[in-house]
């Protein structure tokens, strides 16, 4: 039952979310995988474009009073995808929540399709976040969660509903899924993309570390580089020399405010922009410090992680240009992966990168801190070879596991709390020799 992916697909009705779901539902079958499609939605919609046909609710027959047998609640349609319809009441009648419980209960006792697939797909409904869509999280049915909207006002009204909804029955959104209905002057999937960076769980954390910091009296600059977040200029025309020049003017801005030692901060592909911006030492001779979150030790493999979404992308529907992402970007082509542009000039860049203890001014603290989803979390095995290497360097380096999520992959839903607060206890720890 753990390695069944089962995936919820909340929106606002009308916006097509049975529609995305039986084609994700198809998409997936016709990859070879075992897809049962859930429909939730008292509209009973979810399984017409698959079936062929509407197929009776599992409500309908409970209610009837009658035994009830797999064959008379599971279809069989498109590619071999399983399909079931819970039902519910009608609109103003009541809320579907207590059906969705009593009907997954049911059909556990009648049917073992639930484990004998991949994935599992939940279309739920999601105008009013209530026990109808809380229902397949509560009873522990639902590992990610995908939010369909458009860049029309009411979706996206809806959308963020849900997301607060997930957030408080902490499950994380794994994506927002555009689908566009040729609506707001043509710029609706900008509105979306933009709708879905303000639920970046990762910026989130970033802003309350960084209030969090301000508030304990340090003096902190956030920055967007060229092309993320809310800066200026496209992804596409970002490179490694421009963001290392944004975080160059970052820290000279920083260090004309005067007061305190100098503290760099990245995350991820971020620590290693950190690192090579203290290869180059301060005025004065002061020693740079750095705080890094979960730093990859090369940029060659966050790039690698990077192209392997070209398979989604292609997936989606996009067209192959018969080579691969790393063929293209060595022949000093931009690729095009999910919705990013990405140029050959940031990838060289990128994968160049090191995660080595600067050799130029001298060393000063490191603070390397990962989250884990262990008990107690445990630093992987993989971080003790470069600590040693900046032990070896001088660097005084305290380095420490805390619990909590991989936020950096999801969307919306995840804090770090821990996280949080082992960065101010360490930035606040001067005992170290």
């Amino acid at each position: 039952m753990s390695s069944i992916k089962h995936v919820a697909i909340y929106g606002k009705g009308g916006i097509g979310k049975s529609c995305t779901a039986s084609n994700i539902a198809a998409a997936c079958a016709e990859e070879g995988h075992r897809v049962l499609v859930v429909g939730c939605d008292p509209k009973s919609d979810s399984s017409i474009t698959l079936v062929g046909r509407r197929i009776p609710t599992m409500m309908d027959l409970i209610l009837d009073g009658r035994e009830i047998k797999e064959e008379d609640v599971v279809f069989e349609g498109y590619r071999g995808v399983k399909c079931i319809e819970v039902g519910g009441p009608e609109p103003g009648v009541g809320c579907a929540g207590r059906g969705i419980i009593v009907a997954i209960d049911f059909l556990r006792k009648v049917s073992r399709v639930l484990e004998e697939v991949d994935l599992v797909l939940y279309d739920v409904p999601g105008d009013i976040v209530c026990g109808g869509f809380s229902a397949p999280i509560r009873k522990g049915l639902v590992s990610q969660a995908y939010i369909i909207t458009s860049g029309e006002y009411m979706p996206l009204y809806a959308a963020n509903n849900i997301s607060k909804g997930l957030l408080r029955l902490n499950t994380p959104l794994s994506g927002v899924i555009c689908n566009s209905r040729e609506a707001a002057a043509g710029r609706e999937k900008e509105i979306a993309e933009r709708f879905a960076e303000e639920l970046n769980s990762t910026r989130r954390v970033v802003a309350q570390q960084a209030r969090a910091l301000a508030q304990a009296g340090y003096a902190v600059l956030q920055i967007d580089l060229l092309g993320c977040g809310d800066s200026s200029g496209e992804f596409a025309d970002a490179t490694w020399a421009a963001w290392l020049h944004d975080a160059q003017q970052a820290r000279h801005w920083l260090l004309e405010q005067g007061g305190g030692p100098l503290w760099l901060w990245g995350m991820r592909a971020g620590a290693l922009l950190a690192v090579q911006l203290a290869q180059q030492p301060q005025e004065g001779g002061d020693p740079t410090h750095l705080l890094l979150w979960q730093p990859v030790a090369s940029g060659q493999q966050q790039l690698q992680q990077f192209l392997r979404l070209q398979a989604a992308s292609q997936w989606l529907g996009n067209a192959s240009s018969g080579q691969t992402p790393a063929q293209a970007l060595a022949l000093g082509q931009s690729v095009h992966i999910a919705r990013y542009t990405l140029s050959a000039n940031l990838a060289r860049g990128l994968g160049d990168a090191r995660l080595a203890p600067p050799t130029a001014g001298p060393p000063g603290r490191l603070v390397w801190l990962e989250v884990s989803s262990t008990q107690p979390p445990q630093l992987p095995p993989a971080s003790a070879k470069p600590l040693a290497a900046w032990s070896g360097a001088g660097w005084r380096v305290q380095a420490q596991a805390v619990n909590g999520p991989a936020f950096w992959q999801t969307v919306g839903t995840d804090e770090a709390p821990a996280l949080i607060d082992a960065t101010l206890a360490a930035l606040a720890n001067t005992s170290l020799p």
